[in-house]
């Protein structure tokens, strides 16, 4: 009996001294909320926190194609800009994505940042609609998750949905609008005057009547 509990003891050391103890902060993948136009271009950042190295992270998203068209997606300016080309793997198919990241030399840090950059381009029908990017199941087995630094263990991080809300359509792509409202005689009435520019500009003007 003694001898069965140095070995059970022994076997637990190993296992104890050996393990990668996570320090049980959730561990988060949130996508950003904006606001585009409609036939317009946007970019949607998401970022990512994680409280241990990994070496491994894997974001699966998904979005109504019948509102957004997916363009391409960039890791630069993001805490992931350094990984190499060849570790990296994107497929797009209807409304899913699934990118992965994969850092088996020296892993990724723990730390809080941006993951990427995902560009879109907003169909006209989406004027007026607010579009959630929501997690997704690539088939058969992908979903959002990180692996541990040693490749073996899956973390599965907290979801954070995100939004593109989509305005209603400007009359031209440099143009200004004003609201239609009704008042009453001897009512204060608020009006809107909207502008969208395609360029930078240095100056505004207004002459309303």
């Amino acid at each position: 009996m003694k001898n069965i509990i140095i070995i059970f003891l022994a076997v637990f050391y190993f296992q104890f001294a050996y393990a990668i103890p996570d320090p049980g902060i959730p561990d988060t993948v949130r996508v950003d909320s904006v606001t585009a136009y409609p036939g317009g271009t946007v970019t949607l950042p998401v970022y990512f926190y994680n409280d241990e190295s990994i070496s491994m992270a894997e974001i699966v998203l998904k979005h109504d194609t019948n509102y957004l068209i997916l363009d391409s997606f960039t890791l630069a300016g993001g805490r992931l800009s350094y990984i190499p080309d060849s570790t990296v793997y994107f497929r797009n198919s209807g409304s899913l994505l699934d990118l992965s990241i994969y850092d088996f030399s020296e892993n990724i840090d723990p730390g809080n940042g941006l993951f990427c950059n995902l560009f879109f381009t907003t169909k006209l029908a989406a004027a007026g609609r607010t579009i959630i990017i929501d997690s997704g199941f690539f088939p058969p087995i992908s979903r959002t998750m990180f692996s541990d630094s040693t490749g073996i263990s899956s973390i599965y991080p907290r979801i954070v949905n995100g939004y593109i809300t989509v305005q209603d359509a400007a009359p031209a792509f440099d143009s200004v609008w004003v609201d239609t409202v009704i008042g009453a005689p001897g009512q204060t009435v608020e009006v809107k005057v909207y502008g969208k520019n395609e360029d930078n500009i240095s100056a505004i003007n207004l002459a309303l009547t």
